[in-house]
């Protein structure tokens, strides 16, 4: 998971506006396409329930309670 967290901080941060230096448009549709697979990988990861828990942690409100509920619905 660390590599398209990685991925996807490369593309957004710094470096060269898109469409400059070598890779031009090309280059950015290749960035884009790894993305969609990190984006996949990442989709894939957190969906399987043999290696992602989720644990809701709230505060006792009734707004906090009813969005965790939400969450929890959600999860299922």
């Amino acid at each position: 998971m660390q590599s398209a967290v990685s991925s996807f901080q490369a593309i957004f941060s710094g470096g060269q506006p898109p469409g400059t230096g070598a890779g031009g448009i090309t280059g950015i549709l290749g960035r884009l396409e790894e993305l969609q697979d990190n984006m996949s990988y990442m989709k894939a990861s957190l969906t399987n329930d043999e290696i992602t828990k989720f644990v809701v942690v709230t505060i006792p409100t009734s707004l906090a309670v009813a969005e965790s509920r939400r969450l929890v619905r959600r999860l299922d």
